[in-house]
């Protein structure tokens, strides 16, 4: 148990932060609450009502880094930019997901505390996996093409390098897409939720991926924590998916949604991205569809196994329709709007 310990969380007014945060409070910690600006009272209400304390943490700028850690027992890095496109990726998503794993590195090792449980993705072990052989903490993202997945192999590539150079105890939890309630504002899967059911997706895309929901991340996370012979990483995840099939269960969660029926023939992606990109540009809209996403996920499903982290860390996930109708039911009482 916490004993008290007073531990610091990145990212804390994010979905896997909040629920991290929530998590560590009803285990008796003290949480400091790492958030971009403190002072921002709508961003930071869900963290105050919970009991957590608000800090500036901005990953970007090192000293308010070193405050934040100053005699914490431990720090949990959540913070990263959750996007695949931004028209300036280096700068967006890459550079601040990159340095701030460096920032989160030297603050850790200046306060030097006891652990820190990074959280990575499954972007940086890869998205090619099968029932056969399925994707597993010994594999690496060897070819990232979209911008998160660039960012995300580079960062936690850093923090092993920077823990083994500096003897920092350093764990990672990988999560696959994070589904679940505790969000306060959207992500991109939760938009897609959005979309769904609101009626406005034409059509599923052929796309297979797997799902953890946050609550379960969150319980890794802790159990990495306080395990005390837990190193390396640890891939926590839920069954492969369609997205057609990921449809039909938020559908069972939403009866009388109209949801899409069609799923678009993968040869008809390249010229949907083409018209994306035209969209883009005329109307300044953000991009939906792009060349690095297709690279990334065309073809391929994402099959995991969390078989690490129920041996070592008894980690155990539930299932994934429970997480889908939790996610509908916080989305339609609109507490992300």
């Amino acid at each position: 148990m916490a004993n008290g310990r007073t531990v610091l969380v990145t990212g804390s007014n994010g979905h896997l932060g909040y629920n991290l945060v929530t998590s560590l409070l009803a285990r008796g910690y003290r949480v400091r609450a790492g958030v971009r600006d403190p002072s921002d009272e709508k961003k930071t209400a869900p963290l105050r009502a919970a009991g957590a304390e608000p800090v500036a943490a901005d990953l970007l700028d090192p000293d308010a880094l070193v405050t934040a850690a100053r005699d914490v027992d431990g720090i949990f890095h959540v913070a990263a930019v959750v996007q695949m496109w931004a028209r300036d990726p280096d700068e967006e998503i890459i550079r601040p997901t990159v340095d701030g794993m460096k920032h989160v590195m030297e603050a850790a090792a200046r306060a030097r505390v006891r652990r820190v449980v990074v959280t990575s993705s499954i972007a940086a072990v890869g998205v090619d996996g099968s029932a056969e052989q399925p994707l597993t903490e010994a594999d690496w993202n060897q070819s990232p093409a979209t911008p998160y997945a660039v960012a995300k192999t580079a960062a936690e590539r850093l923090a092993w390098s920077y823990a083994e150079r500096e003897g920092l105890d350093v764990v990672a939890v990988i999560p696959s897409t994070i589904l679940g309630p505790g969000f306060h504002r959207h992500t991109p899967i939760t938009t897609f939720f959005d979309l769904v059911l609101q009626g406005w997706l034409p059509f599923a895309l052929p796309a297979e991926t797997s799902y953890v929901d946050a609550r379960d991340v969150a319980a890794a996370q802790i159990s990495a924590y306080e395990t005390e012979d837990a190193e390396g990483r640890y891939l926590v995840s839920g069954p492969c998916f369609s997205l057609r099939e990921l449809v039909g269960l938020i559908a069972a969660a939403a009866p009388g949604v109209r949801v899409p029926r069609f799923v678009l023939p993968t040869r008809l992606l390249p010229p949907l991205i083409a018209v994306d990109w035209l969209v883009s540009k005329v109307f300044r809209t953000p991009r939906q569809l792009t060349l690095e996403m297709f690279e990334e996920f065309a073809g391929k499903r994402t099959v995991c196994s969390p078989a690490r982290a129920i041996r070592e860390l008894g980690w155990r996930g539930r299932p994934t329709h429970e997480s889908v109708a939790d996610t509908v039911d916080w989305i339609r009482r609109g507490l992300p709007r």
